[in-house]
């Protein structure tokens, strides 16, 4: 992080998340997290002499992380059990269906913010907006039964969230 003079801040965070469960393929197993984001102090830059705000910042972000089912695997994972209550005969059933190319959902997020502090404090809020995208979502895809499992799991949805955020907080006596 950098910080100069009080008005303008900056950090930069990047890290490595990692994952075993995509077997053999080594090249996927790291997937880089990353955010920057920076503050600028409005009310030490350019309102110094406005005597009615205490405070007032613009706050922003874009990031990227990732994540990964911790329920699934590329290899086939059967389970043994009892005896079959028709045949008599112990049975398996499939508990993970292998799927070799599923791979790291990934999701960007986008956070903007302006925060006030007015009237010596009395009055303090918030309003900001977010973006949130999330790409190569898990979702459950329906199969034929005879593959030995009714659904398994895929990259192939999107999610999108947005919206705005306010507060207020408004202090009429102070003693």
């Amino acid at each position: 992080g950098y910080d100069y003079d009080n008005r303008y801040m900056v950090n930069l965070h990047i890290r490595g998340e990692a994952s075993n469960l995509f077997g053999s393929r080594a090249n996927d197993r790291m997937m880089p997290i990353w955010a920057l984001s920076g503050r600028w102090n409005v009310k030490r830059d350019i309102l110094e002499s406005v005597d009615w705000v205490d405070d007032m910042a613009l706050r922003g972000s874009f990031g990227y992380q990732g994540n990964m089912s911790n329920t699934e695997s590329p290899k086939l994972i059967i389970q043994k059990n009892g005896t079959h209550p028709f045949f008599d005969e112990y049975y398996s059933t499939i508990q993970n269906f292998p799927n070799p190319f599923l791979g790291w959902e990934t999701t960007s997020t986008f956070n903007g913010e302006i925060e006030y502090s007015l009237f010596k404090n009395r009055l303090r809020g918030s309003l900001g907006y977010y973006y949130r995208h999330t790409s190569n979502a898990f979702m459950k895809k329906t199969v034929a039964v005879f593959n030995g499992t009714r659904d398994y799991m895929v990259n192939a949805g999107t999610l999108i969230n947005q919206g705005f955020e306010f507060t207020f907080q408004f202090t009429p006596i102070d003693n």
